[in-house]
Formats: structure tokens, C-alpha cells, sequence
């Protein structure tokens, strides 16, 4: 096949990707379902996230770190900008201090802490300037957690799989954070995977999580929508499940009276803010007694 065939058919894809993920609701609806009707939704997708790659430049290292190539950026933030990609995860890094503070703690004081979906270490590596703990990571992305084990030795990582358990031993953790995770898996997952956070974090330890909320509600279809002011909660695209495509949607009630279940009780809740860096809710839960 040609290779100006092919880089034209990268680049329809991302056009097409980009109608889905930025255009105004209406537009963006009927680009999902001619997605959904073609059967060509995850070709589409990785086309359009190689596509972004190949027009990237590159940095070698940020603050005497190595820095991910573009194509992991965009797996874990969708583009592969630079300076968001630090901006991004040294600001969330700051939040999950504030919560923890903000639930009578002080991160600087704990022992192990673990980043769950750690990606390509946007967030674990800024990690180190607020605390002394040992810092933990685990990614379902063979090649993410290769890259982090070998370029950020700050941390300690494991592979997961997509389903529980975690390679991690009982009441392990005093703090376990999930930045933009449970966004993008199904429903019966998301259950599955809080009760394994609640195996290895310590009781009175916290869970940090991000949720897409209120501020995302014109993401959806009028019938999605319905459901999520019902207080269900909506996914989008789960054959793409575990990547940025697939989309899932908290109404609060859902989160704070059937997500959490009995393992944990909340402690604090964060409206994602429309101007700021997390835009997604975050929420803060304390592990019950055992």
C-alpha cells in the first residue's frame, strides 16, 4: 500500500477523531454513531493517535527526568504537549496533597503511596517533591509501565491487567490515587476494581479518585442525559474500555451512594472546575475498619 495512501487514510481518521472528541454536541453525536454504525471505531481512534504522534516534536529530558515520547503523552493525556503534560501532572500532584490535608492528613507523613493507572508517570513523578513515602505505580499498559520502570526508578511499578487483582499485598497503602481512571472503564469494572483498592488500602488509609461530573453533562444525548440526571451513570464507547475513548459519567449521588459501597466513607468532594486544571470531580474516601 502506498504510504501517501496511508498517511491520507491517518489523517481522514483524525479528522474524523476530532469531530468526535471537539466539535459541538450535535455534530459530535452524529459523528459517534457513524463510529459506532461503521465498525471501524477502535482503527479510527489508534489512527488518529499515531497521526498526532508523527506530527509531534520531542523532548528528551524535563527537569533532569526523562520525558515520555509524544505517542504515550497522547495515550495518557490525548495530546502530546510538553508543557501540559508537566504543567498537568506537577498541579494534580499539588490536589491530591490538598485533599489529603483537607481529610485531617499530611501526605509527607505516610509511608506508601500509590498511583493506580499511572500511565507514563504524568502525575507519580512529581510525586517525590511532596513527600518522602515510598511511591508505588501500577498500569494495565505493558509498554507504559516498561517505560516508567526504566526511565523514573523513583517509583516502584507493577503491570495489572484489566480486571483485579493488583500485584500488591493486603492493607499496603496509606494512600491510594486514581487520576482519571475510573473515567474510562465499564460500570461492573469500576465496582470490581474499588473493592481490590479497598484490599490494599490500609484502614483509615484514603482513596483519591476523578470522576467526569456536572461539568461534562453536554458530552451526552438527550436520552444519556436523562439517565445521568436519574442519577445512573452513562458509558460511552466500552468496546473502548481502559483507553482515553471510552467515557464514563459520575452523577454525584451515583458515586457517594453505590460506587464507594461499605469499604469506604467519603471524607471530601471537589466540583471539577471549568477553568482549571482537573476539570473532572475528585473525590477523597477513607478506607473503613476491617
Amino acid at each position: 500500500m502506498p504510504l501517501s495512501y496511508v498517511l491520507g487514510l491517518i489523517a481522514g481518521f483524525a479528522t474524523l477523531a476530532r469531530l468526535v472528541r471537539k466539535s459541538a454536541p450535535l455534530r459530535r453525536l452524529l459523528s459517534l454513531k457513524l463510529l459506532r454504525r461503521s465498525g471501524v471505531t477502535r482503527t479510527v481512534f489508534r489512527a488518529h493517535e499515531a497521526y498526532q504522534a508523527r506530527r509531534s516534536g520531542d523532548a528528551v529530558q524535563a527537569g533532569g527526568s526523562p520525558l515520555p515520547p509524544p505517542r504515550m503523552r497522547i495515550l495518557v493525556g490525548g495530546t502530546a504537549d510538553v508543557d501540559w503534560f508537566l504543567t498537568v501532572g506537577r498541579e494534580i500532584a499539588k490536589i491530591i496533597s490538598e485533599c489529603v490535608s483537607e481529610s485531617a492528613r499530611s501526605i509527607d507523613e505516610m509511608e506508601a503511596v500509590l498511583d493506580f493507572g499511572c500511565g507514563c508517570g504524568r502525575v507519580l513523578r512529581h510525586m517525590p517533591e511532596l513527600t518522602d513515602a515510598q511511591i508505588f505505580g501500577s498500569d494495565y499498559n505493558p509498554e507504559l509501565v516498561g517505560w516508567v520502570r526504566d526511565c523514573l526508578p523513583l517509583a516502584t511499578v507493577a503491570e495489572n491487567a484489566r480486571q483485579p487483582p493488583l500485584a500488591f499485598d493486603e492493607s499496603m497503602f496509606d494512600l491510594v490515587y486514581a487520576i482519571s481512571v475510573f473515567t474510562h472503564l465499564t460500570e461492573d469494572l469500576q465496582h470490581r476494581w474499588v473493592s481490590e483498592l479497598a484490599r490494599v488500602v490500609k484502614p483509615g488509609g484514603l482513596l483519591i479518585f476523578t470522576t467526569h461530573g456536572e461539568r461534562f453533562v453536554d458530552r451526552l444525548g438527550r436520552a444519556e442525559r436523562e439517565r445521568f440526571r436519574d442519577g445512573t451513570m452513562v458509558v460511552q464507547f466500552d468496546e473502548m474500555e481502559g483507553s482515553n475513548w471510552c467515557a464514563a459519567f459520575h452523577p454525584e449521588e451515583y458515586v457517594s451512594r453505590r460506587l464507594l459501597g461499605s469499604s469506604f466513607v467519603l471524607r471530601g468532594f471537589r466540583p471539577g472546575a471549568p477553568d482549571g486544571v482537573l476539570q473532572q470531580d475528585c473525590w477523597t474516601a477513607e478506607r473503613t475498619a476491617l
